[in-house]
């Protein structure tokens, strides 16, 4: 019992800093790094770090969350990269297809502004998100991802409501007059 105790230490600290998990739904970047056409996106701890703004390069794939969120995944350094992007193991869809000539390197807010670099806007709806991204075009590199809280959209019967108050109202104003 005790060999299998200290393999399991040994394995779990050799693990690195990387932590899969839960990401923030607040817009933050999470960076990731990736080895070439069709290898899956992970932890990026020794890239270059991005700038406007900065990412966490710690938490490894898969990315979740909880709750509808707008996805974002954009690549960097050169625009030449393009990715497959997975929720719960279901193809979301396709990064757009990038164009040579990017030269926003690390920085997000050039390439989100750039449209030579590859990126894929997802709308996910509520409930539990485990996203991975597998790399389709390109060369080894880094990219990012985002989450951001998606707008409350009313429930139908909150709209029912809304149209019997406002109808009532109507009627009430009519009586009056």
């Amino acid at each position: 019992m005790k060999p299998i105790l200290t393999a399991l230490a040994v394995l779990a600290l050799s693990a690195g800093s990387s932590i899969a998990g839960p990401i923030a739904v607040d817009g933050s970047w999470v960076e990731f790094g990736f080895g070439g056409v069709g290898t899956f996106a992970t932890s990026c701890s020794g890239c270059t770090p991005t700038v406007n703004p900065t990412s966490n390069q710690t938490i490894a794939s898969p990315w979740t969350f909880t709750g509808a969120a707008t996805l974002r995944v954009l690549d960097l350094f050169v625009s030449s990269d393009a990715f497959n992007v997975f929720d719960n193991s279901v193809l979301l869809g396709p990064t757009s297809t990038p164009t040579s000539g990017g030269t926003c390197d690390n920085n997000i807010g050039c390439a989100l502004g750039d449209s030579r670099y590859s990126l894929g806007t997802f709308a996910l709806g509520s409930g539990n998100h485990s996203i991975t991204i597998q790399q389709t075009l390109g060369t080894a590199g880094a990219g990012a991802l985002s989450a951001s809280a998606a707008a409350a959209v009313p429930e139908p019967g909150t709209l029912a409501l809304l149209g019997l108050a406002l109808g009532t109202i109507g009627v009430f104003r009519r009586r009056r007059a």
